[in-house]
C-alpha cells in the first residue's frame, strides 16, 4: 500500500503542476491580455495569436513556467512549516520538485531544440545564437539550485541521506509521472510529435533529481516517510482518468 500510495501522490503531483502550467501560466495570462484561446491540453494550449501583440506572445509564453516556479516556491514556504502529515510532506516536496526542475530545464530544452515556450520568448531577437546559448546557460544554473533545494528538503523528509529510502520515494514517482505524461499525450490530436517532446519534458527534466540520488550515501534503512492511504489512491485514479481522457486529446474552447 505504501508504494500504490507513493505513485498516487506523484500521479497528483505531476497533474497540478501540468495544469497550473498550461491553465494557469499561459491560458489564464492569454486570456488576460485579450487572448481567445482555442483548445487547451495536457501538453499544449493554442489561441488566436492575430489579435495578440508580439511582445506580449512571448509574455504568455514565458508565464507557464513562471507559474510553476511561483507554485513551487510557495510549496517550499508551506513544507518548511513541516505540516504534521507525512503524506502531505511528501506531496508538497514532490510538487516543488516537479515544478521547479520542469520550469528551469525547459528553457535549456527550448535552446538546444529550438522550440517551444522559451524559444517563442527568444524569437525574432538579433543575435539568435547568442540568446540560445544565454538561455541554455541560465537554464543550467537555475536547474542546478532548483537540484540542490530539492535534495536539502529531501534530506529533512527522511531524516538522513540513506540511498535506500530516497530511491523508494524518488524512482517510483518519477516513472509514474513520466508515464502520466506520455500517456496523455499520446492522444493528444497534433501527433507523434506531443507524445516525443512529453516524454522528454517528463522524463528528461526530471532526471536531475534521480542522479542526485548518489549523494545520498548512507546505509541507514530508517523508515519510509509515507503512510499507507486509500484516499490517496482513489484520488489519484479519478485523476488519471480525467487527466488521460480529457487533457490528452484536450478541450476546444
Amino acid at each position: 500500500m505504501r508504494l500504490a500510495t507513493t505513485v498516487a501522490i506523484a500521479i497528483v503531483a505531476y497533474t497540478m503542476s501540468s495544469i497550473l502550467h498550461e491553465f494557469v501560466g499561459h491560458s489564464l495570462v492569454a486570456r488576460i491580455l485579450g487572448a481567445h484561446v482555442t483548445s487547451i491540453s495536457s501538453v499544449n494550449m493554442n489561441y488566436d495569436v492575430a489579435v495578440v501583440h508580439a511582445g506580449l506572445r512571448k509574455v504568455i509564453s514565458a508565464c507557464g513556467a513562471l507559474a510553476n516556479i511561483l507554485t513551487a516556491l510557495v510549496a517550499l514556504a508551506i513544507l518548511r512549516k513541516r505540516p504534521t502529515s507525512a503524506n502531505v510532506r511528501y506531496f508538497l516536496w514532490l510538487f516543488m520538485t516537479v515544478s521547479l526542475l520542469l520550469a528551469t530545464g525547459y528553457p535549456g530544452f527550448s535552446a538546444v531544440m529550438g522550440s517551444g515556450d522559451w524559444a517563442n520568448v527568444i524569437y525574432g531577437l538579433p543575435h539568435l545564437i547568442m540568446w540560445r546559448a544565454l538561455l541554455l546557460v541560465i537554464s543550467a544554473v537555475l536547474y542546478w539550485i532548483s537540484l540542490r533545494i530539492s535534495a536539502q528538503e529531501l534530506v529533512l523528509l527522511i531524516g538522513s541521506r540513506s540511498r535506500e529510502v530516497s530511491r523508494r520515494l524518488v524512482l517510483p514517482a518519477y516513472f509514474a509521472g513520466g508515464l502520466l505524461f506520455s500517456i496523455a499525450a499520446a492522444f493528444n490530436p497534433s501527433g507523434p510529435r506531443m507524445l516525443i517532446w512529453a516524454a522528454a519534458a517528463s522524463f528528461g527534466s526530471m532526471s536531475g533529481i534521480v542522479f542526485s540520488l548518489s549523494r545520498f550515501d548512507s546505509n541507514e534503512k530508517p523508515a519510509l516517510p509515507i503512510n499507507g492511504s486509500i484516499p490517496w489512491v482513489l484520488l489519484a485514479v479519478v485523476i488519471t482518468g480525467l487527466f488521460v481522457s480529457i487533457l490528452g486529446p484536450g478541450i476546444n474552447l
